[in-house]
C-alpha cells in the first residue's frame, strides 16, 4: 500500500502496483494497476487499472479501465473502459410540500457503459441530471 498526501502547492504524485492503494491529497495523482484503488482529492486525478477502483473529489478526474467503477464527487467527471461503470455525485433541487420551498440535495447518478448510450473511455458529467460528454476529453 502507498499513500501520498500532497499540499496544495506540491501536486503530489502516488503510483501503487498490483493489487495496491494509492492516495493523494490536493491537486495530486493517484495511480494504481490492475484490482487497485486509487484515491485523490479537490481536482486531482484518479485512476486504476482493470476491474479498479478510482475516486476524486470536488472538479476531479476519475479514470477506470475494463469492469472498473470511476467515482466523482461535485463537478467532476469520470471514464471508465468497457463493462465499468461511472458514478458522478450532483445536486438536485426539489419542492418540498410539507416546508413550501425548494431544498437541494446530494444525489448519486450511476451509469452503466455500454447501457443508455454511455460508451467506453468517454468522459462524462452530470448536468440537469443527466449524463452529458465533456467537451473537453483530454
Amino acid at each position: 500500500m502507498i499513500v501520498k498526501i500532497g499540499d496544495l502547492e506540491d501536486d503530489e504524485t502516488a503510483v501503487g502496483g498490483y493489487e495496491s492503494v494509492a492516495v493523494t491529497g490536493y491537486f495530486g495523482s493517484s495511480i494504481t494497476e490492475d484490482y487497485g484503488v486509487s484515491i485523490s482529492s479537490h481536482f486531482g486525478e484518479a485512476i486504476s487499472g482493470q476491474c479498479g477502483f478510482s475516486r476524486t473529489e470536488e472538479g476531479g478526474s476519475s479514470i477506470t479501465g475494463n469492469n472498473g467503477v470511476a467515482d466523482t464527487s461535485l463537478g467532476g467527471r469520470a471514464m471508465a473502459g468497457y463493462g465499468g461503470r461511472i458514478q458522478i455525485e450532483c445536486e438536485e433541487e426539489r419542492f418540498n410540500q410539507q416546508t413550501g420551498s425548494f431544498e437541494c440535495r446530494i444525489r448519486l447518478k450511476v451509469g452503466y457503459i455500454g447501457e443508455g448510450g454511455l460508451e467506453p473511455n468517454i468522459f462524462y458529467q452530470v448536468r440537469d441530471g443527466r449524463f452529458v460528454e465533456c467537451e473537453d476529453q483530454t
